[in-house]
């Protein structure tokens, strides 16, 4: 039988062997898109499956992402690659391996450690022993962080961090020209039928159910997020940046331009216009703003979301409550302020225009909220 042969039936006890007393812990540091970091963490599945402790560790979390560049630093000292795996026997460093090594090569470095009573580092340039004994208990303490839970939740943002971006984003989001017009239509109507008082109602009606819609769906969101992957908040501010381009360069020329369908234009529309008048203006009212919450707004979303997923970011609940509270207060804003504006101002001054100007300017906000999220989060 050939040596090749041979080996997939003696590595199985081998690792057995190795792995008998004390137990291994495996901290594997990756990215989620390397190649060659995803073929490492099934490799490391042979050592699982016969009792090591493997942890995975994405670098797109940035605390993740500090400690890694620490521990690289300190322990290999060259230019930083994924994935890097530390191995820990019974709470003692014994190997650092940089690169992929199969589970073969990390059994065999283990063997030689344990031999030697050295720490190994095996890099692509090769096998040597750590002598920094500092670098080497800093590394330690970092795996029985990891073993006692600190540092496995998503990174947490503070309420200074985070504030002036959800406050930007918040912004960005209440420039609703299609909203605008849509709420302006039905205050226009019902003033002209019911008076000013008939139109209070309907637009008090309206502004509560657009909050409380609009909360109860950034709630949800930020729920949703919470369970995902952190990388979640670069994907989203990358479209944001996107969509933040293309509202500014859309609108630019004064000729409105959004991502709402003309054909759910058209029936928030209708409905504004005989919601209100229908029923009690309150409740008309209010009918209207669901609508318009469900339809209208989410087609321009996209600062909600990635506003979900920056507050997702923030550890405590009750933080996360007031801030998307504080979010949906700037977010029906113009709204009120168009409330109580007269209609002379409704008529004449809402124009296609100046909508378009404004989305153009909320836009180019969006893109550069976005950018400096990209760059900073």
């Amino acid at each position: 039988m050939r040596k090749a042969a041979v080996i997939p039936l003696i590595l199985p006890a081998v690792l057995a062997a190795t792995l008998a007393a004390p137990q291994l812990t495996v901290i594997l540091y990756g990215q989620e898109f390397c190649p060659v970091c995803a073929r490492q963490k099934e490799a490391l599945q042979e050592l699982a499956a016969q009792g090591a402790y493997i942890i995975y560790l994405d670098l797109s979390n940035r605390t993740v992402a500090a400690e890694f560049y620490n521990l690289y630093t300190r322990l290999v000292g060259d230019t930083p690659l994924v994935p890097l795996t530390l191995v820990c026997d019974g709470g003692k460093l014994v190997v650092v391996a940089v690169d992929y090594h199969a589970p073969q090569q990390l059994v065999e470095l283990i063997e030689q450690a344990r031999r030697r009573g050295e720490v190994l580092a095996s890099t692509p340039s090769g096998v040597r022993a750590l002598t920094d004994r500092e670098a080497i208990a800093e590394a330690e303490r970092a795996i029985e962080a990891r073993l006692s839970g600190v540092g496995l939740q998503p990174p947490g943002l503070t309420t200074s961090e985070v504030l002036p971006v959800l406050v930007s984003l918040a912004w960005v989001d209440s420039v609703k020209p299609c909203t605008f017009i849509v709420f302006a239509t039905m205050l226009l109507g019902v003033a002209a039928v019911g008076g000013r008082r008939t139109a209070l109602y309907a637009s008090l009606g309206f502004i509560a159910a657009v909050y409380i819609s609009y909360f109860l769906l950034g709630l949800g969101l930020v729920t949703a997020a919470s369970t995902a992957s952190p990388i979640l908040l670069k994907v989203l501010a990358l479209a944001g940046l996107a969509l933040g381009v293309y509202l500014a360069a859309a609108n630019a020329r004064g000729r409105l331009r959004s991502l709402v369908p003309r054909r759910l234009l058209k029936v928030a529309l209708d409905t504004a216009e005989r919601a209100p008048l229908q029923y009690a203006a309150a409740i008309g009212g209010a009918a209207t703003g669901a609508l318009v919450s469900v339809t209208l707004i989410p087609c321009a979303g996209g600062p909600l979301l990635v506003s979900a997923a920056l507050l997702s970011r923030i550890p405590h609940l009750g933080t996360q409550l007031a801030l998307l509270a504080l979010y949906n207060v700037i977010f029906v804003a113009p709204l009120t302020a168009i409330a109580v504006a007269s209609s002379w101002f409704l008529r004449y001054q809402l124009s296609e225009r100046k909508l378009a100007y404004l989305q153009a300017v909320a836009g180019a906000a969006l893109a550069i909220t976005c950018l400096y999220m990209l760059l900073y989060f």
